[in-house]
């Protein structure tokens, strides 16, 4: 019996903008990290893109640093850089969490959100990132990962850009975009 798949998304952040509908091999993702793991959801896909446009629009640009090698996976066998997980990077994820409320998304391993988040990048024989160097995050981008019914491919459905904050625009500006300044 083949095995049937469901349409479930993931949201990210690349580390190099990757455009609207960009398709790539399940197999071999650009460089990223995950910010809220992969789930199927009962919302439509526009409400889903318009609440992850207001999350992004209140989120500053910030810095992700690698902080040591680690292995994942059941068999721990993928290599991966673990990203500090500091108050932007958590602010973004705990953003992304209260969307999500009973039984409204449903995570493929729901040990990885909320307390669990792990923010980290897998490492790819070509392409990995560096420790200690400094990434900028600039946008979460929404996932597919089940376009037109292929299992085997990924595509981004699009990209929301985090408002970039300055000194003279910080008025009536929320206090979580203050916050992620530090």
């Amino acid at each position: 019996m083949a095995q049937r798949y469901s349409q479930k998304y993931t949201v990210v952040c690349f580390f190099q903008p990757e455009a609207k509908f960009t398709n790539f091999s399940a197999d071999n993702w650009p460089l990223h990290v995950t910010i809220l793991d992969t789930f199927k959801t009962e919302w439509q896909l526009n409400a889903l893109c318009n609440a992850l446009e207001k999350v992004a629009a209140d989120i500053a640009p910030f810095e992700a640093v690698p902080i040591r090698k680690e292995l994942l996976g059941e068999a721990k066998d993928v290599p991966v850089k673990l990203l500090r997980l500091d108050e932007p990077m958590s602010v973004l994820h705990n953003e992304l969490m209260k969307l999500v409320t009973p039984g409204t998304f449903v995570f493929n391993t729901p040990e990885f959100v909320g307390n669990g988040f792990l923010p980290h990048a897998t490492d790819h024989v070509d392409n990995h990132i560096e420790i200690s160097k400094l990434y900028r995050l600039e946008n979460i981008s929404l996932v597919d990962m089940f376009p037109a019914k292929d299992h085997m491919r990924r595509e981004v459905v699009d990209t929301f850009s985090f408002e970039p904050v300055s000194i003279s625009g910080l008025q009536g500006k929320s206090f979580k975009k203050l916050r992620v300044l530090k």
